[in-house]
Parts: C-alpha cells; sequence; structure tokens
C-alpha cells in the first residue's frame, strides 16, 4: 500500500510539474490545487498536512507585508517621502540618480513585489524627471530610469520580504531550517553579498556620471509642494506607525519571542481594525492567487515528505 501512495503521489506531482512547465493552466495556483485535491481524494495524506501550507508562518508572512505594501502605496507617504529628498539632495546627477535608487532599496523589504514596488516609485521618477527639466527619452531620464529599476530589483533576495518568491523558497525548506530563517537571520546571511553588490553598484554609477551638467530644479517649487500637501493625514500617520511597528518587532524579536510572522499579522490586524482595509481593498490589492499557489506548493511538499516518511516506517516495520 506504501508503495502504492509513493507512486500515486509521483504521478500527482509529475502532473502538476508538466501543468507549469507547458504553463497548461491560465494561472499558477490551479495546477496546486488540482494537486491538493488529487491528493486529498486519494487519501494519500491527512487534510491537516496536505493543507497545511495555508496554516505556516510563511503564508501569513506574505500575507501581511502584502497588506503592508498596499497601505504604503495608497498612502500617498511615498510621494512626500521624495520631495523632502529633493529638498536637502545635492544638486548632482549622481545624488539625483542615487536618490530614486536609495527609495526602491527602502522599498525592497516593505513591499514585496518588484511590480508594487514600480507602482511606487514610477510616479516619483516622473515627478523627479520632470523637476530636473529632463526630456522624456533623453540621456539623463534614462539614466534616472535605470536607477529607479535597479533599485527596486537588484536586492529582492537580499530580504526576506523583498520578493514574494522568497517566502516560497522559505516554505521549501525543511522545517528545522525554516525555523532558524527568520527576516533578520536572511537578511544577515545575504548582508555580504548585498553590501559587495552595494559597493559596486556605487563604483559603477560614480565613473557613469563623471561627466555632464547638474540638475536644474528650484528648491523653492519643492518647499511650495510640501506646503500644499500640508501635514500628515491620517493615513500616511497609520502607514508610518505600521512600517515603524514591524520594524520595532523584528529588532526586538529576542526579547519578546514573538515570530516574525505574528508580528506582521497583528500589524495587517491593526490596518484591518482602524478601518484602512475594506473587502474591495483585500480582493483587489493582495496577491490571493500567489498566496494560494505558496500554500498549496507548501502542502504538496510536506506531503511528499509525509509520504516518504510513512513509506519508510512501514519498511522498517516490515524489516522488523
Amino acid at each position: 500500500m506504501t508503495c502504492l501512495n509513493s507512486r500515486l503521489f509521483l504521478s500527482v506531482f509529475s502532473v502538476t510539474i508538466v501543468m507549469w512547465v507547458f504553463r497548461l493552466s491560465a494561472a499558477d495556483f490551479i495546477p496546486c490545487i488540482l494537486a491538493l485535491l488529487s491528493l486529498l481524494f486519494l487519501e494519500l495524506a491527512p487534510p491537516l498536512v496536505a493543507l497545511s501550507g495555508f496554516a505556516t508562518g510563511s503564508f501569513f508572512m506574505a500575507l501581511s507585508v502584502f497588506g503592508l505594501g498596499t497601505v504604503l502605496t495608497s498612502s500617498g507617504i511615498s510621494y512626500r517621502v521624495i520631495l523632502i529628498i529633493l529638498k536637502y539632495l545635492p544638486k548632482s546627477r549622481f545624488w539625483c540618480a542615487f536618490s530614486i535608487f536609495f527609495t526602491g532599496l527602502l522599498l525592497t523589504p516593505l513591499v514585496p513585489t518588484p511590480g508594487s514596488r514600480v507602482s511606487i516609485v514610477s510616479p516619483l521618477l516622473l515627478d523627479m524627471s520632470e523637476a530636473l527639466g529632463h526630456k522624456p527619452v533623453g540621456q539623463e531620464a534614462t539614466q534616472l530610469s535605470a536607477a529607479a529599476h535597479t533599485g527596486v530589483t537588484f536586492f529582492s533576495t537580499s530580504f526576506l520580504s523583498g520578493s514574494a518568491y522568497n517566502f516560497l523558497i522559505l516554505g521549501l525548506l525543511p522545517l528545522q531550517v525554516r525555523e532558524q530563517f527568520s527576516w533578520e537571520y536572511w537578511a544577515m546571511a545575504a548582508a555580504v553579498t548585498a553590501v559587495v553588490m552595494f559597493v559596486f553598484y556605487m563604483i559603477m554609477r560614480a565613473l557613469m556620471y563623471r561627466h555632464g551638467a547638474p540638475p536644474r530644479w528650484s528648491r523653492e517649487q519643492v518647499k511650495a509642494q510640501l506646503a500644499v500637501l500640508g501635514p500628515l493625514n491620517m493615513k500616511e500617520w497609520v502607514a508610518v506607525a505600521g512600517v515603524a511597528l514591524f520594524v520595532l518587532g523584528l529588532a526586538t524579536s529576542s526579547i519578546h519571542k514573538v515570530d516574525t510572522p505574528w508580528i506582521g499579522l497583528a500589524v495587517l490586524y491593526l490596518f484591518l481594525f482602524l478601518g484602512f482595509f475594506t473587502g474591495g481593498n483585500i480582493q483587489q490589492d493582495i496577491n490571493w492567487p500567489f498566496l494560494i499557489y505558496l500554500g498549496g506548493l507548501i502542502g504538496i511538499v510536506n506531503t511528499m515528505s509525509y509520504v516518504v516518511w510513512t513509506s519508510g516506517s512501514a519498511h522498517t516495520c516490515s524489516d522488523d
């Protein structure tokens, strides 16, 4: 029976892989649902094992980070940040490109998908390019766009929350290793690579921006735009508070012993409690297809471990 279960699981898993590789479904999460249904119908594993991916810390961490990214995107706090940067930024092409690059870098651990980070940085990039007087298809605008693209994508693997697929990788790790790789441990493990990439990027940028006229923008215009925005509104305060609580919770995790996913879930609950998420926001702004894909794939891997374990136990008992 255990040998039959192994063969059945291998068949289900092979069909799922073929559907992914050859794009036989409209979305990646559909083969996961098919695989889970097959595993449950064939009784290859109990539901607690097959559906365990939807109860893991990786699943809830991804859900929480998606929620935090949505609030950051919709609050408008990022536009205010770029105006403040321009207010104090030296008038240099290098520093202008670095500011938009650094903005993308700062968003990387907070917004889990490059697409969402692009949606935040794009208005800032357009506003900065217009404020600096760059032509839309000119060399300066292209260099600024390249800096923005590098900022939002270059360090995606350096932070656990930098890419949705990092949660997928984390979920596929063995349980003991998965518990070791907290948000801060992941960042520490990738720190050397991130620092080396950052240093080389800065050197290349410094060489590229040795020549060229300094950018032009009016600090008075920037101050006027900040004056129009006025003080922080409630949504911006909530976004700032959410980020601060999340970072504070991560920094003090060794004291309160609360795992990172539950810190993120607490921040998400705060947003829900204060009414910054409606039913429409949750349905539209959170990447549910990826969450289903993540939970389903983790469940498939856990089922694989369960089938292997039961097969090994059966062989051991038969040998005895």
